[in-house]
């Protein structure tokens, strides 16, 4: 998933039939659905690695993954060996990576059917995090062949940095503290001009 931390742009998984292949080449109930995961899981911050499984039978010979909004196919893997799962590495997530996808899988019998849509979400990191960064957060999704059309918002996310208003707290006590320090040097030298000043007028009425 695109990491970029608070909400996010939503991937998923499912499958569909690619160009060339409507769905009604797919034989329900012949060979059974994929299963599909992602690796190191399903919230990934923006830059790191992900890789999706596609997992078959051991039958399945080319595991197929569209993305929703494109007019070619996404990928296509081979298993590496004798095995019924394929993968598809993301060496980096970016917001480009981020949409609908589907995989589904043939064999020398015909094609699986869809799996059932998993959902990776984007990861936004803010660090470090200041005062400007409170406030409500919302979310939007939108295709990538269409990204000025935007879904509806996500429910709001309010954000609240607490460490600023401790901070300033911390602040106003060390303010209150200069003061007073202030006003009590301010009475100690009155207290040493009068007590002066008395003294040179005993001084003055003896002479």
């Amino acid at each position: 998933t695109p990491g970029h931390g608070l909400g996010g742009l939503a991937e998923s998984w499912g499958l569909v039939g690619t160009p060339g292949e409507p769905a009604s080449d797919f034989l329900p109930g012949t060979l059974p659905k994929p299963t599909i995961w992602a690796e190191p899981g399903s919230v990934v911050p923006s830059g790191t690695p992900v890789t999706i499984w596609c997992q078959g039978t051991l039958e399945a010979q080319v595991f197929h993954l569209d993305k929703e909004g494109t007019s070619v196919p996404w990928d296509r893997q081979k298993p590496p060996g004798p095995g019924d799962k394929a993968q598809l590495a993301i060496p980096q997530m970016t917001e480009q990576h981020a949409g609908s996808y589907q995989c589904y899988y043939s064999t020398p019998t015909g094609w699986s059917e869809p799996d059932q849509a998993g959902r990776y979400q984007a990861e936004f990191s803010l660090s470090p995090v200041t005062s400007a960064h409170g406030g409500t957060y919302r979310c939007y999704g939108s295709l990538s062949t269409d990204p000025y059309l935007l879904s509806q918002p996500s429910e709001p996310l309010v954000l609240v940095v607490s460490g600023e208003a401790q901070s300033v707290r911390l602040t106003q006590h060390v303010l209150i503290g200069v003061s007073l320090t202030f006003i009590l040097l301010l009475l100690v030298l009155l207290f040493l001009f009068l007590r002066h000043r008395g003294q040179d007028r005993r001084r003055k009425s003896r002479e």
